[in-house]
């Protein structure tokens, strides 16, 4: 008997408390529901759009970075030593940096597509009486989408002599 009691009791409590207030909140449950769920819908879109944004982005910059280490790397490995008579100029082996280049480029996983043009484009030296010293290179890779562009300015330094 006085655990049927004790029941009895609890079971009072339990709806004086509890089923008053569920049932003044089933009303607005719903609601509530859907305007919740309407903002959770809204922060999953925007997060998915700052996280497309930022891998956008970043693959951005990769292939720009891509670019210019590769245009870097290129143009030191095909420093023409044989012609450089003056201190102060720097002579390329325009064919074969071209040729090395685009080889390069097309080994290179962040530029995957196979339709690309490539413009070379190179800055005459002013401080050299040589022409074909070059003081700076300049490359447009313009693939289907996008252009993408690495310049290079060369400082040889000064003449210590």
């Amino acid at each position: 008997m006085l655990i049927q009691e004790f029941f009895k009791r609890l079971l009072k409590v339990f709806k004086r408390k509890y089923i008053k207030s569920l049932e003044l909140g089933g009303m607005l449950t719903i609601q509530h529901l859907i305007k919740i769920l309407i903002t959770w819908l809204l922060g999953f879109i925007f997060l998915g759009f700052i996280l497309f944004y930022a891998y956008s982005n970043s693959r951005q910059s990769n292939q720009n970075q891509g670019l210019q280490e590769t245009l870097q790397a290129t143009i030191l490995a095909h420093q023409d030593y044989s012609e450089r008579v003056e201190p102060k100029g720097f002579y390329l082996d325009k064919e074969g940096f071209e040729r090395a280049f685009t080889d390069a480029l097309l080994s290179n996983q962040n530029f995957k597509s196979s339709q690309q043009e490539i413009e070379f484009s190179y800055l005459p030296s002013l401080s050299s009486v040589q022409e074909n010293a070059i003081s700076g290179v300049k490359v447009k890779v313009i693939t289907k989408n996008q252009k993408y562009q690495g310049t290079i300015i060369i400082d040889c330094g000064e003449d210590k002599n």
